[in-house]
């Protein structure tokens, strides 16, 4: 139960700025009217049997996408403001139900009105519902790509600014085993990452422009609790990385991850842990 209200709570990226809202309001706008006149899905235009494009039809259209970015900006600049303050999965949730009854709703009513409403029954409403879910897949997709684009290339801007913490150099670290009996002392700037490896971590670091690898065993939660003051963090379920260490934040098409200097393979970011990470990096790089 934990595990649920957790993920419920859990901070979500989410576009800020009024200049990027705009452009996705413009954007839905324009691909409404565009989608509707080149496919004429849902018997948009079925009252002509030639199905051409004519001056009824774009106006029709031009009207559906003009209510589109008025009910998507009433959404982002007077609900997400006001009501929907905190980040998390339940707001993200509950401002896109609002979005995928209000605008149904009112595409629904305004195709009512042009056709005398000829249509106004609960059946055709539930039908618009779908029909706008389905029509949405693809912009929604676009715009979530937009999304995670705009944070990797912030959180790169702010990377190249230079290392989160001063004088890595003269930091040290010092990580023992549970048992105390084995541990590993290593400069800031030498260590690289962490890798679980069941009750044991591999701990990677640089020695004489070499990368080494060292066993302890120690678990990474107690690992991630020591270190969490130190730029060190956690990435993912099986990796602490050294955010001194990180050259770029990338995204290859369906997960975010981490490239690090002297390191070859990227070490991969849960989408759990994503507003963590964009969250030091900010932190550290004012």
């Amino acid at each position: 139960m934990n595990i649920i209200v957790n993920l419920w709570k859990t901070p979500v990226s989410v576009i800020k700025t009024k200049k990027e809202k705009w452009y996705i309001i413009l954007f839905l706008t324009l691909y409404v009217p565009v989608f509707l006149l080149i496919f004429q899905p849902f018997g948009v235009n079925n009252y002509n049997p030639t199905h051409k494009i004519n001056l009824d039809l774009i106006i029709g259209c031009l009207g559906f996408g003009l209510i589109s970015g008025i009910v998507i900006s009433i959404h982002e600049f007077l609900v997400v403001p006001y009501f929907l303050k905190k980040k998390t999965r339940f707001s993200m949730i509950t401002k896109w139900s609002f979005v995928f009854i209000s605008l149904p709703f009112l595409i629904y009513l305004f195709y009512n009105l042009l056709g005398g409403f000829h249509d106004w029954k609960w059946s055709s409403f539930l039908g618009f519902i779908r029909d706008v879910f389905l029509m949405s897949i693809l912009p929604m997709s676009i715009i979530i790509m937009y999304n995670n684009y705009i944070s990797v290339k912030k959180a790169n801007h702010v990377l190249l600014k230079g290392p989160i913490v001063n004088n890595p150099k003269m930091q040290l670290i010092n990580i023992e085993s549970n048992n105390c009996k084995d541990s590993i002392i290593l400069s800031l700037d030498a260590l690289l990452y962490v890798k679980a490896q069941d009750n044991y971590v591999d701990i990677y670091y640089l020695k004489d422009n070499q990368v080494k690898k060292q066993l302890l065993r120690v678990t990474m939660k107690a690992l991630a609790l020591k270190l969490k003051e130190k730029a060190i963090i956690r990435c993912h379920r099986s990796y602490l990385v050294n955010m001194n260490k990180v050259i770029k934040i990338d995204n290859n098409g369906y997960q975010m991850q981490l490239l690090l200097s002297n390191i070859k393979n990227p070490i991969p970011i849960s989408r759990s842990y994503i507003n963590s990470v964009k969250e030091l990096v900010t932190t550290y790089h004012k």
